[in-house]
């Protein structure tokens, strides 16, 4: 069985299918396709495949040959059936395997089960490029941006195996990160960049090619806007300030240690805060650690004092304290009604 995937299949679905036919058809007794429009894909049921190892070879050479022509943009995964009671699971296996591509980018053809036993290393979030990038947004410098950008895309390059949901996953956040936080700095505004529509394509995308277009999106938009903004130097000293209270937040930094990061008194960098912002830094400090302890209380299954320690109250009475003169709601009444 052949399963065949591609991002121009709406236009191109015709004459891809009736040339993988003729080519199929070279190679066994009969070919049977099935249009399956919900997936955008092609289910060819072959038959009279006398070698599977030789079919498999010589499929896999076909593929890399057609890869940038017949087959440009295409996920194709293949499969041997023992009879006909386990071919529905083994169409289904075939759909199992395709976000694979995500993991395997460098894998012309993936083969069922044996790619689903395929081992895979724990990935942790580089929250290193990620605290990066906080910087680099709030200094507004495109090519910063771009850098980290770049190195996020590298430790998914393929030399390590990852499990592909969990690849995902840190493409959603780390994407999720960087709108958010260009928002925070009026780097683009509200309604700007669609974060629905963002998220929508991170979930589409079959692959690692797609993941990355996404990314490259998202990036074109920050880059363009940083370099369209003229900021002030004083609102410069802001913007690292709150680059800071960005990447400390959890560690309960001070108003004195970021002036001292910063070279500044104490007094001057509480003045220039309130002047550009129209709001004091204990506030701004306030509202952002409370924004994150929404995302934890929401996202995660954290136990409250767990989730007060993580945004940087020691004291999980007095986190519960603060969060309910903010929101009007004790974190567990939250927690119940956003679920």
């Amino acid at each position: 069985m052949f399963y065949y995937g591609a991002r121009n299949y709406p236009v191109a679905r015709d004459s891809i299918n009736r040339l993988t036919c003729r080519k199929l058809q070279a190679e066994c007794a009969a070919v049977c396709p099935m249009l399956l429009e919900n997936h955008h894909a092609i289910l060819y049921l072959l038959t009279g495949v006398e070698d599977p190892q030789r079919f498999s070879a010589w499929l896999t050479s076909s593929v890399r040959i057609h890869a940038q022509t017949l087959w440009k943009g295409a996920d194709i995964s293949l499969a041997f059936s023992t009879g006909w009671h386990t071919l529905h699971q083994t169409a289904m296996g075939l759909l199992d395997a395709l976000p694979w591509k995500i993991a395997l980018p460098g894998e012309p053809l993936l083969y069922w089960p044996q790619v689903l036993q395929s081992p895979t290393e724990p990935c942790a979030f580089p929250i290193e490029i990620e605290n990066r990038l906080r910087v680099a947004v709030c200094s507004r410098s495109a090519d910063r941006i771009e850098r980290r950008f770049e190195e996020f895309r590298r430790y998914f390059d393929g030399h390590t195996v990852y499990d592909p949901r969990e690849i995902r996953e840190s493409y959603t956040h780390f994407l999720w990160t960087a709108l958010n936080l260009a928002k925070e700095v009026d780097l683009v505004k509200a309604g700007q960049i669609e974060a629905r529509r963002l998220m929508e394509s991170i979930l589409e995308a079959r692959n690692l090619t797609e993941l990355n277009e996404v990314a490259d999106q998202l990036l074109a938009a920050l880059t363009v806007a940083a370099g369209q903004t003229d900021t002030p130097d004083q609102n410069i000293t802001i913007l690292r300030a709150k680059s800071l209270i960005h990447e400390f937040y959890s560690t309960g930094i001070t108003l004195e240690e970021i002036a001292q990061k910063l070279n500044l008194t104490p007094e001057y960098l509480s003045g220039q805060f309130h002047k550009d912002t129209c709001e004091t830094f204990s506030a701004y400090m306030r509202k952002y650690r409370i924004g994150k302890a929404k995302e934890l209380l929401i996202g995660t299954q954290l136990k409250l004092n767990q989730v007060a320690e993580q945004v940087g109250y020691a004291d999980p009475k007095y986190f519960s304290q603060v969060f309910k003169k903010c929101t009007g709601q004790l974190p567990a009444e939250y927690r119940r009604a956003n679920k």
